[in-house]
């Protein structure tokens, strides 16, 4: 019942940056709580967003990456054990750790001898206030979203953990 909300978030975003994108949900019959669902609705909503403005390219970049001209959200429901997983992945840029780097480094998050791995380096988009964009839109640069949706997730009991590879995209998994 949720995704036709998403899928509009997805088009009214992609027209406002002018990309073109495609959305697909897999496993959507899978069992959520509806509660659980309720509350999980504004953090996808945010991810979403951020997939369309931050994640995918526009179409002659990707076509220049040698990508198809229209990129893809995906999010995918499934079970391990008695855990319900949830991966929402584009095939976009990836995440720019060297960007993150630098951002963290203004804002003293990380000090200039500190030795730490990409993967720490991507975690620091769920610090309240961080963002690497250019300029404040009504989707991206406020510096607020990727943090509240880590602590809404952390509320209901979950973790979130990134993968991101560049150019190839970006994954959240719930």
């Amino acid at each position: 019942r949720m995704i036709p909300r998403l899928r509009r978030i997805v088009r009214q975003v992609s027209l406002e940056v002018g990309k073109r994108v495609e959305f697909k949900v897999f496993n959507a019959e899978g069992e959520l709580d509806r509660q659980v669902l309720d509350k999980m609705l504004p953090p996808f909503e945010h991810m979403l967003r951020n997939a369309v403005v931050h994640g995918v390219e526009d179409a002659g970049a990707r076509q220049k990456a040698g990508k198809p001209a229209v990129g893809r959200i995906t999010i995918r429901l499934h079970r391990e054990g008695a855990e319900m997983v949830i991966d929402v992945a584009d095939d976009g840029a990836g995440l720019d750790v060297d960007a993150i780097r630098r951002k963290a480094y203004e804002l003293d998050l990380l000090k200039p001898d500190s030795k730490v791995t990409d993967e720490e380096i991507m975690e620091l988009i769920l610090t309240p206030g961080f963002t690497t964009a250019g300029k404040v839109t009504q989707s991206a640069g406020r510096g607020v979203g990727m943090d509240v949706v880590a602590s809404e997730i952390k509320q209901l009991g979950g973790t979130i953990s990134i993968a991101s590879v560049v150019g190839a995209g970006t994954e959240f998994t719930v």
